[in-house]
């Protein structure tokens, strides 16, 4: 039985997959990487790389946020994880035009609306 974990990258689980059942015979596979994941990733990589700057907000500890970060990352580096605006880098912004805010399923509305007020504050002061 191979089975995935619910936060891996779905495309590296399919190869590993695809090589096992050439060498395994009757071997089961059992698909369980999160929809979120595998739903978000495409518009996710066409979100990243249409701005400067993404922020990711997650926790830390979330395999999920985790996974998305990365994601986001691959076709923007300018892309950083963050649980709040103390981690916020003024300097991430120079000559920035465009910055783009995200999370993953557990990011709550609320938390990243306090990430676009402290930006938009930014701003102002700027």
């Amino acid at each position: 039985m191979l089975t995935s974990q619910t936060t891996s990258d779905e495309e590296a689980f399919l190869n590993i997959a695809a090589k096992l059942s050439v060498l395994i015979k009757d071997l089961k596979i059992e698909n369980t990487i999160c929809k979120q994941i595998r739903n978000r990733k495409k518009h996710l990589l066409k979100f990243a790389s249409d701005v400067d700057v993404v922020l990711f907000v997650g926790g830390k500890h979330s395999s999920n946020t985790g996974v998305l970060y990365k994601i986001s990352q691959t076709v923007n580096p300018k892309t950083f994880w963050i649980e709040n605006e103390t981690e916020i880098d003024p300097d991430w912004f120079k000559s920035c035009h465009t910055i783009g805010i995200s999370g993953s399923a557990s990011t709550p509305l609320w938390q990243l609306s306090g990430i676009q007020d402290y930006l938009e504050n930014l701003a102002l002061k700027g």
